[in-house]
């Protein structure tokens, strides 16, 4: 496991632990980074798809949730023998999954600006609700959980 993924989620859930707005902030930024490193999950394609998720319909969704999670998904179907159960938590993509999906659950106030996620890249910016983002790491969680054992 690499030391900066360990690292991402380590920091992410401590600063749960404080409920600020700027610690939600930075540790929903940390699960996305740690997500897009280790399994692969692109954040601004996540941003999209959850931008688009009050809008289309459950079989799209879980379309586009699977385009999401197609690498694992991928090395997953190739494998002969299921995969070992995993003794270290974090090596597992659906408890991860299910972590990040309660982080961006969390409602730390009233104001709907603390409940937005952004994305910056080169050429604009994506924004979204992080319920929204939450709808579809949980899609994501539903379709990879038949992957691990244990």
């Amino acid at each position: 496991m690499s030391t900066l993924y360990a690292s991402r989620l380590a920091l992410a859930r401590l600063l749960c632990i404080y409920k600020t707005d700027t610690s939600i902030k930075l540790a929903r930024t940390l699960y996305l980074d740690a997500l897009q490193d280790k399994w692969k999950i692109d954040r601004k394609q996540l941003i999209t798809i959850a931008q688009e998720c009050d809008y289309i319909s459950m079989d799209r969704m879980m379309a586009e949730c699977r385009k999401l999670g197609i690498r694992y998904i991928e090395r997953e179907e190739k494998r002969e023998v299921p995969a070992p159960v995993k003794s270290d938590k974090n090596q597992s993509f659906a408890t991860i999954l299910t972590e990040a999906t309660g982080m961006f659950q969390t409602n730390n106030g009233d104001d709907d600006d603390n409940q937005r996620v952004s994305f910056y890249s080169d050429e604009s910016q994506l924004t979204t609700s992080s319920n929204n983002i939450a709808i579809i790491l949980l899609n994501l969680t539903a379709i990879v959980s038949k992957y691990e054992t244990g």
